[in-house]
């Protein structure tokens, strides 16, 4: 209760120096009505975020159980508490809403819709596409629209711009027009919308300048000189995660092949004060960033006649990381004799301390074990139901005592929620995937030389 309290005060005051610093910026205190279309991990932390500043924010979602549960004060994200979307609603701060009407009373709009890939990889923009449609009926002279989505260069002047010139709005006459790549990591307590510089660019000086003096009361902003600038670069932020992901994976089979610990060998190199950039392997990736990104970048590159195999043999690597982990799973049951183990995966969410289960790897592998021999079941505090080709599964009910009953126990997904269950205590083999368990003798990490040796210095008393 007392939590509550000191972090209430702590908005209140957040507020203050907020219409504080608006005030001295404009020389008048300017409501700005902010509109978020798009209300999962992208759109509604952003809308909290805006309303714990003083705007007045208009939620738009097409999905009608997400708009009541937001008017109802209750959030369905693990990263925005139920006392955030109570608090803005009783502050008048906030409104969720399925009508794309409410854009007539809006300054500003943002766009945060997703933007995936079909199955032949393509890019796939028919949400956000719908959603400028929807839109544009609606819109008042004036009005800033803000695309945070990722996309391909020239997307937003291709989708945006050139559909509302047909209802006959001109970039940067009618209404302002920029681009914002949205950089949310959820689960990471550490980085969020506050301490993050945000790219901006617009379609017009005028442009930029509207955008700044809205983001700017977020967190620090960082002007580039063109829209299709700003778009690339959140193709590289990811892009580049992706091959670096996709590298160090690789370096990780490669390792374990030759009985040498990958993880000891990226905490040497390391070391190096210069040159050097920390990457770790893992089961693959996951969510709606790094397996989709660089297939826009691949896409894009085509246009242009370039091949970017580089690009591609990451990606290559990353989706095969679940089947390597599952191959590593029936190894190591078939070597300690078990015709029909069972195996316990800890984790389906893609990241820490998330629900997003999209392209996460820890589905794939649950999937792909339940279609072999192996008894399967999955538990994440986070992820209560999964959907696999077999139907729906719930996640297995946490018992210590059950630990042991498993032939082996997968860790998948790095939650904070395992550091404390004693899990490499058990006697139970054990696979890590993520180097989040101490090195102990029943276990197995992914890149290492077979089960983890205690150096013999640590072991020495």
């Amino acid at each position: 209760m007392l939590l509550q309290v000191v972090k209430s005060m702590l908005k209140r005051v957040i507020r203050m120096l907020s219409t504080k610093n608006q005030y001295e910026n404009t020389g008048s205190i300017k409501t700005i009505s902010v509109g978020i279309i798009g209300l999962g991990y992208v759109g509604l932390p952003l809308a909290v975020h805006f309303a714990e500043r003083g705007f007045c924010v208009t939620g738009i979602d097409t999905d009608q159980r997400k708009v009541d549960q937001l008017n109802q004060g209750y959030s369905y994200l693990p990263s925005i508490e139920n006392e955030d979307i109570s608090e803005m609603r009783s502050e008048d701060k906030f409104v969720a809403t399925t009508r794309f009407n409410r854009v007539k009373e809006l300054d500003a709009i943002i766009l945060c819709l997703p933007t995936p890939v079909t199955s032949e990889q393509i890019p796939d923009l028919q949400l956000l596409k719908s959603a400028v449609q929807k839109l544009a009926p609606h819109l008042k002279k004036g009005t800033l629209i803000v695309l945070e989505s990722t996309v391909y260069p020239g997307a937003t002047e291709e989708i945006i711009e050139h559909t509302l010139l047909t209802y006959g709005f001109k970039a940067g006459r009618d209404y302002h027009l920029c681009y914002s790549p949205e950089r949310v990591d959820p689960g990471n307590h550490m980085f969020n919308l506050s301490n993050t510089p945000k790219v901006l660019a617009g379609k017009t000086p005028a442009c930029m300048g509207f955008g700044r003096e809205l983001y700017q009361h977020l967190t620090e902003v960082v002007e580039v000189s063109s829209i299709p600038v700003a778009e690339m670069s959140k193709l590289l932020e990811n892009t580049y995660r992706s091959v670096n992901i996709g590298f160090v994976n690789e370096m990780a089979q490669i390792a374990e092949k030759m009985s040498i610990d990958i993880w000891e060998v990226i905490d040497a190199a390391a070391t190096k004060p210069y040159g050097f950039q920390k990457f770790t392997p893992g089961p693959g990736v996951g969510g709606h960033c790094i397996p989709v990104d660089p297939h826009y970048l691949n896409w894009k590159a085509g246009q242009f006649g370039i091949s970017s195999r580089f690009i591609e043999l990451a990606d290559q690597t990353n989706r095969h990381m679940p089947e390597y982990v599952m191959e590593k799973i029936e190894d190591m049951t078939t070597a300690a004799g078990k015709k029909k183990a069972s195996v316990l995966l800890l984790g389906a969410a893609y990241k820490p301390e998330s629900d997003d289960i999209r392209d996460a790897p820890g589905v794939h592998i649950f999937d792909r074990l339940q279609q072999s021999e192996v008894d399967v079941c999955y538990h994440d505090p986070f992820v209560k139901k999964v959907s696999t080709s077999k139907g729906i599964y719930t996640s297995w009910e946490w018992d210590d005592t059950e630990l042991e009953s498993f032939d082996l126990i997968c860790l998948v997904t790095a939650h904070e929620y395992y550091k404390d269950k004693q899990i490499p205590e058990r006697n139970v083999q054990i696979l890590d995937t993520q180097g989040f368990f101490d090195c102990h003798p029943n276990i197995t990490r992914l890149g290492g030389p077979g089960k983890n040796h205690i150096p013999e210095a640590a072991s020495t008393i």
